[in-house]
């Protein structure tokens, strides 16, 4: 594995706490411009691009550093250092500069949508203000916060290999990955039919078949927590 369970439970959880503490900040922001009665036109672009701005220096960091984690974990594993760490680090930056931005910009625009459908309702009787207000809530809690630092300090856990398998690749050296859930009750049905899978594919983009479908890099769904691991092929 790259990283193991008891670290990854460390890695999410401080990213939980940090999450969380953007989401309540932003609750009360949002509570605050919305005013009583509510006015949706105080939620401008503006203040959710600074959210969303807002969102990924929360989350830049702490997945730059789980993806470097795991590479030097895989090189650890394996008995392989042959990976620059300035190589590693540059992955981590590229990697998160892509990724973050994207994923942050599509959490926010959920929200704000949600939130312009929220008011709507509010002012059609569906709910009164406290009713509202929980709703808003609800889009910046504590549960959100844990499903976004699992899921994506899984997909961090998982990227941060493909710098040590493309390496080791262009050495002549072919890896496979496996698939590993963390076995225990909370393994969805996606996923427990997977585990020790080995992939269809050699190297880093791999494909595991299940009930004649295929599947990618974990993480396959929100909160999902598998990693794969890699194996020497002879």
């Amino acid at each position: 594995m790259p990283i193991n369970n008891d670290r990854r439970l460390e890695i999410e959880a401080a990213l939980a706490s940090e999450v969380s503490k953007f989401n309540s900040r932003t609750r009360r922001r949002l509570l605050q411009l919305l005013g009583d009665p509510p006015r949706l036109e105080n939620l401008t672009p503006d203040v959710y691009r600074e959210i969303a701005e807002d969102l990924t220096q929360v989350l830049n960091t702490p997945l730059e550093s789980t993806f470097i984690e795991a590479a030097n974990a895989l090189m650890d594993n394996i008995g392989f250092m042959g990976v620059n760490t300035d190589l590693i680090n540059e992955g981590a930056v590229t990697w998160a500069r892509n990724y973050v931005p994207t994923l942050t910009n599509g959490m926010i625009d959920h929200r704000q949508q949600a939130t312009a459908g929220y008011v709507a309702d509010f002012f059609e009787g569906k709910y009164d203000r406290a009713g509202l207000e929980d709703r808003i809530a609800r889009l910046y809690s504590p549960e959100k916060a844990a499903q976004i630092a699992i899921t994506e300090s899984t997909r961090a856990a998982n990227e941060g290999q493909r710098p040590v398998i493309e390496e080791l690749e262009s050495e002549g050296v072919i890896m496979r990955g496996v698939f590993q859930t963390v076995s225990d009750s909370f393994v969805c049905p996606i996923c427990q039919p997977l585990n020790g899978e080995v992939s269809q594919v050699e190297g880093f983009d791999t494909r595991f078949t299940s009930n004649n479908k295929d599947f990618r890099m974990p993480p396959l769904h929100v909160g999902c927590r598998c990693l794969v691991s890699f194996e020497y092929q002879e």
